[in-house]
């Protein structure tokens, strides 16, 4: 028997979105605290509190080490999941395509014409992401991601807009899955349809200022029903119904963890040293400002005057002894501002560490090599892993499909994307650096046998598979050719040339 879905109005009638987003946003409230409290120590802006407006003021940090975090690891994100010179996912053509030529079978023209048409729909839909403007949106999103551990990118007619984890609620299976997301925003009364001023009812106080819009996405077997509802009243034309494919709403997290509705941010795995370099700067630069302090005290019954000690200028003169008669106060406490100082540094390397600060990782020393640095930060981006295969889910194959959605291509079944950045993009480069490792260390104990025994089509099959390069042989002549173009030349008088593979290492 079918399952019997229910209808916006249906759905409606049970709980109007305003009421059923309070009460979701009532059972995070310890989320949205600790979001805020990850916030206050890096970038106070990027979550306020609730009752922030443009006239109030955010809380000042003593130290700038969490913001330049966090702007230096989501640049990153964003230079590596949205290359600007290179595509980020490929075009695959079907499996049984792929089955046929691995068996041998020479691929049909109409297949090789696919492939050409594949590689300039890539080109196209690079070309849509850099006029569309959406880097600075979704590079807000990495930041929203890093502190607070949630953000939502809504893609609709061709814009990207980003909700903030205050601007949404979400519900979850226990394996992740979403079931409901209701977004919360606010609209100018005047921006309203004329129909549906019409309906609604509202106050001439209410008409001065923004309305709320509510937007639910109700996940219904493999499909998604979306609809919108302003003052309890469904709006006209909002409901549709959206093949899971092409659902416009990613709603992204930092951590994925079952039987939670929302994720946590790297700012908050790392709370604890955040608040400590917090503290620690705030007491030092105090104790500076008091250390820097000097008071003069005059002797009772001293001959000089104190407007006279105050008035005399660099180089004066003032007639008595200075030595009996004039005291100084000051702080001598430099020796205990050493165990503070060292600890500051040690909590800026860990930061450092998590957030890729190559420069507060990197030992300070005048022999720190080249490799030293390569492997350290080989190191550090491998830590990504995790959320490169998050993103990659939850926000760069549903992005490849809303971009070809717009652009009208509907490429059914038999093509699909394939990311290539991130965690694919690690993968690569460690069998590349693998292969040289490898080559470096057989030449290193005999190079002749790396000349004379390495299969050189097969070294350049996999070199171009690590960086990314299909059918890298058809870059190079075959062996067939080399040996004819070879014995042509020795039928011709001229002088035998060597293989390439007899010179190539």
């Amino acid at each position: 028997m079918a399952e019997q879905f229910k209808t916006a109005q249906e759905l409606l009638e049970e709980a109007n979105l305003k009421s059923l987003f309070d009460k979701r946003d009532g059972d995070r409230v310890t989320t949205l605290n600790k979001a805020r409290d990850c916030s206050k120590l890096t970038i106070p802006s990027v979550l306020p509190d609730e009752s922030f407006t443009e006239q109030t003021d955010l809380p000042d940090t003593y130290n700038s080490l969490g913001a330049r975090a966090v702007n230096n690891l989501s640049n990153k994100l964003l230079l590596g999941l949205l290359p600007p010179s290179s595509a980020f996912f490929r075009l695959r053509q079907s499996e049984e395509l792929e089955d046929e030529v691995e068996a041998g079978a020479e691929p049909s023209k109409e297949d090789t014409a696919l492939e050409a048409q594949l590689s300039k729909l890539e080109t196209k839909v690079m070309g849509k992401i850099e006029g569309s403007g959406m880097r600075p949106i979704v590079h807000q999103a990495f930041v929203h991601l890093i502190i607070t551990g949630n953000a939502a990118l809504l893609y609709d007619d061709g814009k990207m807009q980003m909700y903030k984890i205050d601007s949404y609620v979400v519900i979850r299976d226990f394996s992740g899955n979403i079931t409901d997301v209701i977004l919360k925003e606010k609209i100018a009364y005047e921006a309203l349809p004329e129909d549906l001023m019409n309906t609604i009812d509202v106050t001439e106080e209410e008409r001065k200022r923004d309305i709320e819009l509510y937007t639910r996405y109700n996940r219904q077997g493999k499909d998604w029903l979306t609809y919108q509802e302003v003052k309890d009243t469904l709006v006209d034309g909002s409901e549709q119904t959206i093949k899971d494919k092409h659902m416009p709403l990613m709603v992204l997290r930092w951590t994925k963890i079952n039987g939670e509705n929302y994720g946590r941010g790297l700012v908050e795995q790392h709370l604890g040293d955040f608040r400590s370099l917090e503290g620690l700067t705030q007491m030092m630069l105090e104790y500076s400002a008091i250390a820097a302090k000097v008071i003069f005290g005059i002797v009772p019954g001293s001959v000089i005057e104190q407007d006279e000690l105050e008035e005399v200028e660099n180089g004066g003169v003032v007639i008595g002894n200075l030595e009996r008669e004039v005291t100084r106060l000051a702080v001598d406490k430099q020796a205990d501002l050493q165990i503070p100082m060292k600890l500051v540094e040690e909590i800026t390397r860990r930061i450092g560490a998590a957030f890729l600060l190559q420069s507060t990782t990197t030992r300070d020393s005048e022999r720190t090599t080249a490799l030293e640095i390569q492997f350290l930060a080989r190191e550090l981006e491998d830590a990504l892993g995790g959320i490169y295969s998050i993103i990659a889910q939850e926000f760069q194959l549903p992005l490849v499909n809303l971009l070809l959605q717009d652009m009208t291509y509907d490429l059914g079944d038999m093509v699909e994307p394939t990311i290539t950045t991130g965690l694919n993009a690690l993968g690569r480069t460690q069998d590349l650096e693998k292969l040289r490792q490898l080559n470096g260390l057989i030449a290193e104990v005999n190079p002749e046998y790396v000349m004379k025994y390495l299969n050189i089509e097969e070294y350049l099959v996999r070199i171009g598979s690590a960086l990314g390069i299909k059918d890298v042989t058809s870059l190079f002549v075959s062996k067939e050719e080399v040996a004819q173009e070879t014995q042509g030349q020795t039928d011709a008088g001229v002088p035998n040339v060597a293989p390439p593979e007899q010179t190539q290492g």
